[in-house]
């Protein structure tokens, strides 16, 4: 088994679950149920609710942990699984048709409505990690948020890696493994080290902007015929730690260039700064960032 992706997905086993928590099912405007679930915080007037954006094949469970510490701030989080992901997973992946595009335009979209609807006297911030902070200009909803905060954000493009033997781990795989898998499977079986089951739409996008050697937002936007990048003028916040070797100083420059009218605002943080020995790609989100890098987020979200 080809070991690819550090994941640490075992994690997901170890659920916390010391907020309250209710599971919600939301229906995407093209008709695709999703599984979201809603962690609330005790007091009757919570600040705001947060929406959060996994990164690319990551099940929202992985988040719980820096969720329920937002909930313990009086935040309402509101996590979900992309359709092909987790509890939105189908029976089978054998023939289920997807894009990473319908990730944006109907999962993330739908679930914002939904916190609309549901929540309408309060505030809505999104914070989003990895893949989750490009999709986020294929929302047509994408103005309604407060507050956007990227976390690690790449290009999706893996010739832009770290120039290390994890760039090649994860690129020749893709190339040469991925196709055969696809033809065999219909879908990238998580078994054979990619962490969890990958849909055949999802590699195909991400195996294809890659060989064009592009940026996900132009490939999505050129796929679809339809995307928000250019119109989001709205100020994010994007975090970078130097040791991720997924998030390069390279995607920094594209994401500046994937929401042109924005106002960006770069964070690096390197994990000496914050007493820690690494931070990486998913680093944040475990329990060791809680004392350093928990706040300084709960600071960004509150400024």
């Amino acid at each position: 088994m080809l070991a690819i992706w550090n994941y640490s997905i075992v994690l997901l086993s170890r659920i916390d679950t010391s907020c309250p928590m209710k599971k919600e099912i939301i229906t995407t405007e093209d008709g695709y149920n999703i599984t979201a679930v809603i962690l609330t915080p005790p007091i009757s007037k919570p600040k705001a609710v947060i929406q959060f954006h996994s990164g690319t094949v990551t099940k929202k469970e992985f988040y719980l942990k820096l969720a329920n510490y937002l909930v313990e701030q009086n935040f309402i989080v509101v996590l979900f699984d992309y359709r092909g992901v987790g509890e939105s997973k189908p029976k089978s992946l054998k023939r289920f048709e997807m894009s990473i595009a319908d990730w944006g335009r109907y999962d993330a979209a739908a679930v914002t409505k939904w916190i609309q609807d549901k929540y309408p006297t309060l505030s809505l911030h999104l914070i989003a990690h990895s893949m989750g902070g490009q999709i986020y200009g294929m929302m047509q909803n994408w103005d309604v948020f407060d507050k956007v905060i990227l976390l690690t954000t790449s290009s999706g493009n893996f010739n832009k890696f770290s120039p290390n033997p994890y760039k090649w781990k994860i690129k020749w795989p893709a190339i040469l493994l991925f196709p055969l898998l696809l033809r065999v499977y219909g879908y990238i079986p998580g078994s054979f080290g990619v962490g969890e089951d990958w849909p055949k739409g999802v590699a195909d996008d991400w195996i294809k902007n890659s060989r064009m050697n592009g940026m996900m937002p132009n490939y999505l936007h050129n796929k679809i015929g339809l995307s928000f990048y250019q119109q989001v003028n709205r100020k994010i916040s994007a975090w970078y730690f130097p040791d991720d070797p997924m998030s390069t100083p390279d995607t920094v420059k594209e994401l500046a260039l994937s929401y042109p009218n924005a106002i960006l605002n770069i964070k690096t943080i390197q994990p000496s700064d914050v007493a820690l020995d690494k931070i990486g790609h998913f680093g944040l989100f475990k329990k060791k960032a809680e004392a350093r890098l928990w706040p300084m987020l709960l600071n960004e979200i509150e400024s």
